[in-house]
């Protein structure tokens, strides 16, 4: 039966290779868009996720109607913004309760205008039930 063990790796390893791959390239393309984006727009601001606490899950999926381009520099991530127009924005927020048994999801469409050479943070308010944007210091 060694050789059964040894096939069963060698499939394993294969499939883990072929993840690794993949994963590898679409790391490679999402850093090629992001140099191809800031390029076209070069003054294209940077919105952060601010979250109060550890159980606040903030997203903005669409803007304008379209998937924003995402960044993640250390422990801070957001989203680029083209200043300029007003910009319409679907903003989720998940709030998990306490002990994780479940979420309240928020959610809100915001029309705002950025402008260039700043960077905004973007909060969730728990007690008033809504999201503040701010530009960020």
């Amino acid at each position: 039966m060694v050789t059964q063990d040894w096939f069963i790796f060698a499939v394993a390893a294969v499939v883990g290779l072929c993840y690794l791959g993949v994963y590898l390239l679409k790391q490679l393309r999402k850093k090629k868009d992001e140099e191809e984006f800031l390029q076209r727009y070069p003054d294209a601001v940077k919105l952060y996720y601010l979250a109060k606490d550890k159980r606040q899950t903030l997203e903005v999926p669409k803007v304008d109607g379209e998937r924003p381009l995402t960044f993640k520099v250390k422990k801070d991530c957001g989203i680029y913004l083209v200043p300029g127009a007003v910009r319409k924005l679907n903003l989720i927020c998940e709030v998990g309760a306490p002990g994780g048994n479940s979420k309240t999801v928020h959610t809100a469409v915001m029309e705002r205008m950025v402008e260039s050479q700043k960077n905004y943070g973007l909060e969730f308010d728990s007690e008033k039930g809504s999201f503040l944007l701010y530009p960020k210091q």
